[in-house]
């Protein structure tokens, strides 16, 4: 099996940790709808691991840890963004940082400071302080966005609307998750104007699933 590929996030989408943002919060309705998305995103990938072809979260590049021997959690995927920033996902939310940066729990999506160490439930991470640091999550945005687009460009919109039966959102919207992703990343950006949304076809076009090659283990 080859390596698996690394996405490079482009140098526009690129910003320093912490962000220059304005010292506010994600606004309630733009709370709403992360939450939202994020919810089916994270059943959607719960899918996506169990996939025929292999699992397409490896195939996207992405590296698998399971929780130590003896020890309850989900297992946490992380793929790297660059300049040293990671975006971690599991079951429960995802984080995006380097040593530092911001968790986002699966059904608050309220910013939490946070580190970047293993992690296998979200009890620690729940807790986080809450900051307004949105604007550092934004590549990870981004990347979702990208993954979504490619799973309906490889899989199609079929794959996309059997796998969210039973899930928690319309069959609809799981179809057109990208663009909802970039969406909202676009509103973040209005409503935090230091944060750039920045291109999404340049990180599409890294990542690398192939639906029909099995060497991708669960």
């Amino acid at each position: 099996m080859s390596a698996a590929p690394q996405l490079h996030t482009p140098p526009a989408a690129r910003h320093t940790w912490p962000p220059r943002l304005p010292g506010r919060y994600l606004p309630r309705a733009l709370q709403s709808r992360g939450a939202s998305l994020l919810n089916l995103q994270c059943w959607l990938w719960g899918q996506d691991i169990k996939q025929d072809g292999g699992n397409l979260l490896l195939a996207a590049g992405m590296v698998r840890q399971r929780p130590p021997a003896g020890m309850n959690g989900c297992s946490q995927y992380t793929v790297m963004l660059g300049r040293g920033k990671l975006l971690r996902v599991w079951g429960f939310g995802i984080y995006c940082g380097t040593d530092t940066g911001c968790y986002l729990g699966r059904f608050d999506f309220v910013p939490r400071f946070a580190t970047g160490e293993d992690q296998w439930n979200p009890r620690t991470l729940a807790t986080g302080r809450r900051t307004a640091c949105i604007g550092a999550l934004l590549p990870a945005l981004r990347w979702i966005s990208a993954y979504e687009t490619n799973v309906i460009t490889t899989l199609g919109a079929d794959y996309r609307r059997n796998v969210a039966i039973g899930g928690p959102a319309p069959v609809d919207a799981a179809m057109s998750l990208g663009d909802l992703w970039y969406d909202l990343l676009a509103d973040i950006g209005r409503a935090t104007p230091a944060a750039p949304t920045g291109p999404r076809d340049r990180i599409r076009d890294s990542l690398h699933i192939h639906p029909t090659r099995r060497s991708y283990a669960r």
